[in-house]
């Protein structure tokens, strides 16, 4: 069994036990003040948050955080699986489920009857388990596997591009698909596998990608590099032959690690220098992607459709 640190940890995300506060001076009825009063924000039962922090935390952390709150409750025998183990990899979800997803080797009395927790039967595990704080959960072949099974295409091949960024093993899934023919969830991980992508480095990017195979247009080159006068640059995707450069534009390429006036200052010389150097770009978001998809669409058809002379470096 594996041990890995993918994740940030319970105490990082601020997960507090009944038992922890009681040791730190909260006796219960003091817990249930606070949670009455907004302070605390109870996770699950017997496992908390200060309100403050939980406002502070993404919706992935949010689930993440739910996640360790089940898990540290659950029997030794289960295995949190599906996007639950997604999570806890330290993967992105294009979206977030509203209940824990956990594998046990046998039904039990009682087991399913809670609704924030979904229970699946276990089944053949493709790779050993991992262990990350103390919790048991699917190797990063079977999540993309069982993200096959439940969830959309889109969903499940936004996890199983980041996994393959992090050396997920294909020839272990291929191998599952050729021995389950009829299998639920066969095709769909078929359909994953053959539009991987390593080189995605974002949901948005993934999903920029799912909706160029959909409409069935030239599809472009991942993360290429350019040469321009300033140097090399890596664009998300490029068409080279029509000169034509399309980036997804997430709000963490602005605000994560620098400045937003440096980060901004930088973009925009580094888009004229594009220019310059004869290539057109393109810029989407979110909403194109998600909720302007025909404007989206119609925009990069026309674009392409147009007489672009061709590259020439």
């Amino acid at each position: 069994m594996n041990t890995v640190r993918p994740a940030p940890s319970p105490e990082e995300l601020g997960l507090r036990s009944a038992r922890a506060l009681e040791l730190s001076g909260y006796p219960p009825n003091r817990v249930r003040r606070l949670v009455e009063r907004g302070v605390l924000r109870r996770v699950r039962r017997g496992w908390y948050v200060g309100e403050d922090r939980w406002q502070r935390l993404d919706a992935d952390d949010r689930y993440r955080t739910s996640v360790y709150a089940c898990g540290l409750s659950l029997s030794d025998d289960a295995v949190l699986s599906h996007e639950s183990a997604a999570v806890l990899h330290g993967l992105h979800l294009l979206s977030v489920p509203d209940r824990v997803h956990a594998r046990v080797p046998v039904p039990v009395a009682g087991r399913g009857t809670r609704t924030d927790v979904a229970y699946h039967r276990m089944t053949l595990q493709l790779v050993p388990t991992t262990t990350v704080y103390g919790l048991r959960i699917s190797g990063r072949e079977d999540v993309v596997r069982d993200m096959a099974s439940i969830a959309t295409h889109r969903a499940a091949l936004v996890v199983a591009d980041q996994a393959a960024r992090r050396g997920l093993d294909t020839d272990v899934l291929r191998r599952w698909i050729a021995d389950n023919p009829g299998r639920p969830g066969v095709r769909r991980l078929a359909l994953v596998l053959d539009r991987l992508d390593p080189a995605a480095e974002s949901a948005g990017e993934t999903l920029t990608r799912v909706l160029l195979h959909e409409w069935a247009v030239p599809l472009p080159v991942s993360q290429h590099w350019i040469m321009t006068a300033i140097g090399y640059h890596r664009v998300d995707f490029a068409w080279p032959d029509r000169r034509i450069i399309l980036e997804f534009d997430g709000r963490g390429k602005y605000f994560d690690y620098r400045p937003t006036a440096e980060a901004l200052y930088e973009e925009r010389r580094r888009e004229k220098a594009l220019v310059n150097a004869g290539w057109r770009v393109i810029r989407i978001g979110w909403a194109d992607v998600t909720r302007k998809t025909e404007a989206f669409r119609r925009l990069i058809t026309v674009a392409l459709a147009a007489d672009h002379r061709p590259a020439v470096g």
